[in-house]
């Protein structure tokens, strides 16, 4: 039920929203560590909509990897949030999204034991899909004028293929973003 709740309320604050004042569009590229200490990177699509100058609400597509220590992960996602700027370049945001979520593992069994949820399953050889929603807070600098921002991304995000609600994931998102359209 809460897994429904969260695809749903997902793709409600996706949907278009009216009265915006600028529109910005953005290619980003970043660090993606999960748990922090196991890399990956990111890229993505950020089209954001400006309904004062100081509050916007973005959205942001990312497709991404990283190396985990049994498996490794390819996953794309869709965010939705809202991002707060400041006078002094400084801004504040916050997402929640949904993604699909491609588990590769590289054991030589053919079973796996996760060490936190304690669940033992088989997989499949090849891409063991899951839903992957999260939570996504950052904050960042973005000079005036300027196309270029930098920011810092920490995030909760379970993958139900692996583990439950109970049982979420953390990562780490460093990076930079280019604004190659502004209207």
């Amino acid at each position: 039920m809460k897994l429904h709740f969260l695809i749903i309320l997902s793709l409600l604050l996706s949907l278009p929203f009216g009265g915006y004042s600028q529109n910005r569009m953005s290619l980003e590229v970043g660090y993606y560590g999960n748990r922090i200490s196991q890399p990956g990177a990111t890229i993505g699509f950020e089209y954001d909509k400006s309904f004062t100058g100081d509050f916007s609400s973005p959205l942001r597509l990312n497709i991404g990897f990283f190396k985990g220590p049994e498996y490794n992960v390819l996953f794309l996602e869709v965010h939705k949030g809202f991002r707060k700027k400041m006078d002094s370049g400084l801004f504040l945001e916050q997402s929640i999204g949904v993604g699909a979520v491609a588990n590769f593992f590289t054991l030589e069994s053919m079973w796996y034991s996760d060490p936190v949820s304690g669940s033992i399953f088989r997989y499949k050889e090849g891409a063991n899909w899951g839903i992957s929603p999260s939570v996504t807070v950052g904050a960042g600098y973005s000079p005036k004028n300027s196309p270029h921002s930098f920011w810092i991304r920490p995030k909760v995000y379970w993958n139900f293929f692996i583990r439950g609600l109970q049982h979420p994931y953390g990562a780490l998102q460093i990076g930079y973003s280019y604004t190659f359209k502004s209207n």
